[in-house]
């Protein structure tokens, strides 16, 4: 009893004297790449474009097609599972996928043209998004893919479309990862600033885009207490949970994501 007691005696004291990383209660923006080899940007070229981007057809998408005066070339169709949107009558399959609604436009018109006096008049619009995702790890409330929509989505209602914040967010410390296989970057933007409109960074995101949301340094404490007295409820002996309590401790903050 006394071996038990002074392991728990121990426990509290490892615990009561966490204290959280450096810059835990500051806004963040010169931490470290979550993943290597991610690279930040020049100065020159900025964290990230916040422009939004031009929604890219791709397999699954709908797609509706008019061409004025000749029904026959229209409808709304499917891109295949190869990127190819069959025009009919004509029979043509036209790779579609990566293209804008002007680019496939163009496409749609040069093979018409044939079969239509005059120039051919070609509407393209999206009709139904099923091609485009983005990705929300850690401390959020709806982890995983989540589809996009041909309209632009910025960070803030990124956040709010997958339940917002966990309890135990590091909400100031929100990354947004481009995984581009070319440059990959990112940036760190306060969440609370965000949700209130205070940043210049509600960045609009891309296809593949990635959210990821650290967990604070005293949720790892707080589940590491929760995990002990679970235990001890159970019945689960001293020594097994003082062997959980070292060896969680030891993965550290960083291995949980935290203090990121």
């Amino acid at each position: 009893m006394k071996s038990c007691g002074l392991r728990l005696a121990t426990l509290a004291i490892l615990l009561s004297g966490c204290q959280a990383p450096p810059g835990e209660e500051q806004a963040s923006g010169t931490r470290a790449p979550l993943f290597d080899p991610m690279t930040r940007p020049s100065e020159d070229r900025g964290p990230l474009d916040l422009a939004p981007p031009a929604y890219r057809f791709g397999p699954r998408d709908q797609v509706e097609v008019r061409v004025r005066d000749h029904d026959e070339f229209g409808g709304e169709f499917e891109v295949e599972r190869d990127g190819a949107l069959l025009i009919p009558v004509i029979d043509r399959r036209l790779h579609v996928s990566g293209m804008t609604e002007p680019q496939v436009e163009e496409a749609v018109s040069r093979a018409v043209a044939a079969y239509v006096v005059g120039e051919p008049a070609v509407r393209v619009r999206l009709r139904g998004a099923r091609s485009k995702f983005f990705y929300a790890f850690g401390a959020v409330a709806a982890q995983g893919r989540h589809p996009m929509s041909d309209e632009v989505l910025d960070l803030r209602d990124a956040i709010l479309a997958v339940g917002n914040f966990a309890p135990s967010a590091a909400v100031r410390r929100v990354h947004l990862i481009r995984p581009d296989p070319e440059e990959p970057t990112y940036v760190v933007v306060d969440g609370r600033e965000l949700l209130l409109g205070l940043t210049g960074l509600n960045v609009a995101l891309e296809p593949g885009d990635i959210i990821y949301v650290p967990t604070t340094y005293y949720s790892l404490v707080n589940e590491v207490l929760g995990t002990v007295l679970g235990q001890l409820n159970r019945g689960i002996g001293a020594d097994a949970t003082y062997q959980y309590i070292e060896a969680r401790l030891a993965q550290g903050p960083a291995a949980a994501g935290v203090g990121r």
